[in-house]
């Protein structure tokens, strides 16, 4: 979860809009989150919150296809790059 809350914060401070939805609450209680974890959890969508309701509102929002992209990106990011010899 850090490393990833780590990037979505860098991500946003070049400018990227970027929602984030979570299936369950953080792992921890609030006041053993750090305060970055704080904020973003109040930031996060949290599925569970509302049921089905849910799970509708992320289907609606194409998360799959924003997951997709990150992932690629992502991918891409950490592919070691050939040397030519």
């Amino acid at each position: 979860m850090i490393f990833v809350l780590r990037e979505v914060v860098e991500l946003r401070k070049l400018g990227f809009r970027i929602e984030t939805a979570s299936i369950n609450p953080p792992g921890r209680p609030q006041d053993r989150l750090t305060a970055a974890e704080v904020e973003e959890a109040r930031r996060t969508y949290g599925v569970k919150r509302h049921g089905l309701a849910g799970g509708r509102v992320i289907e609606r929002c194409d998360l799959r296809r924003n997951v997709e992209e990150l992932a690629g990106i992502f991918a891409d990011s950490v592919r070691p790059q050939s040397s030519a010899l």
